[in-house]
């Protein structure tokens, strides 16, 4: 890439190039697989860190919420309320309408009928919420909708095949033993129902999981992987957490994995298309970056090296091309900083 990016977002496009935007400076950049190179597109309205990008079905990009890059007078960077929407037809991004709060590390997810959820993350530099919202793309607007069961930041959300949205995991925040404090970090899911804007328990995992993956598999089925603290708000975890569950739609429950383990974290999971789940970087046990790459079968739970990465990373973004390679950009390197290379 032309700048190194950490924080990024990496979208697959309708013509199969990839925008990349943020992470580093106020600049994008789109990857061409035909020719294998980076061109700058945009400039973006506004420099981002930690924001959302959700592929409209027009083609067009939502980037929403995260962090500016310029601190204000706390010191701290500025949350960010603000959304644009990049045009791949003009190469241009253009201002929308504000999000209801301002967020970071929160979720976007389109949904059946082309609205995205927006939900949880940080409203201020300490505090999480349980709070949702909808983008509507012919309006170009954001509205309320209902509330999560939990306060939720480092959750996943994986649209199922019913149009429901699976909500896993995260840490809610909340004081150890305050009178808010139960659940804590939460062990249920929640499912999102977009008719009613409403959202339901929906099955308790084996333990609680932040920072983890999720990627939803041919058969409807949602596998989860790691994310697993030491520690649940100062309480013990559950006793002999499963490292990988996967959520049934239909019987609205997890059942465990037995005997996979992987020996790191962070990492990105990508479903390939032979049904292939292909996990690389992250960090080591030692919060060390990782060049580790392997496949996991999630059918049978066998894991299986296959190569290394160029550069060990952490916070990379992995996307699935449409020829069905896998494109692997930036992340922070075993130094602590800011790659470049893909």
């Amino acid at each position: 890439m032309h700048v190194p990016r950490t924080g990024h977002t990496a979208t697959l496009l309708t013509d199969g190039k990839v925008l990349i935007v943020g992470g580093g400076d106020a600049t994008a950049e789109l990857f061409d697989p035909a020719s294998g190179t980076f061109s700058f597109t945009g400039p973006p309205v506004t420099g981002r860190l930690d924001a959302t990008a959700t592929l409209l079905r027009d083609g067009r990009v939502l980037i929403a919420g995260g962090l500016g890059l310029t601190a204000g007078p706390d010191g701290f960077l500025p949350l960010l309320n603000t959304a644009e929407v990049f045009d791949p037809a003009t190469g241009t991004f253009s201002s929308t309408g504000a999000m209801v709060k301002a967020r970071r590390e929160h979720t976007a997810i389109q949904l059946e009928d082309g609205r995205v959820l927006v939900a949880g993350g940080y409203v201020d530099h300490i505090c999480f919420t349980a709070s949702t919202e909808l983008f509507d793309p012919t309006t170009g607007m954001f509205s309320s909708t209902g509330f999560m069961l939990s306060e939720r930041v480092g959750h996943t959300v994986t649209l199922l095949s019913t149009g429901e949205v699976l909500t896993v995991g995260g840490s809610n925040g909340c004081a150890p033993d305050a009178a808010d404090d139960p659940p804590w970090d939460p062990l249920f899911a929640e499912a999102y129902e977009p008719n009613s804007g409403s959202f339901q328990a929906s099955g308790n995992m084996s333990t609680t999981r932040v920072h983890h993956a999720a990627v939803r598999l041919s058969d409807g089925k949602v596998l989860v992987l790691g994310g697993i603290p030491p520690v649940q708000n100062l309480h013990a975890q559950p006793p002999d957490p499963s490292y990988a569950e996967l959520y049934d739609p239909r019987e609205k429950a997890f059942s465990t994995i037995a005997g996979l383990t992987i020996s790191h974290e962070r990492y990105t999971a990508t479903l390939m298309t032979s049904g292939m789940v292909l996990i690389v970087g992250g960090e080591d046990a030692s919060n060390t970056p990782t060049a580790e790459v392997q496949l996991l079968d999630p059918r049978s739970g066998v894991l299986t090296l296959t190569g290394t990465l160029g550069t060990a990373r952490v916070g990379h973004t992995a996307t699935l091309l449409q020829d069905g390679s896998v494109l692997v950009t930036g992340g922070t390197d075993t130094r602590g900083l800011r790659l470049e290379s893909s």
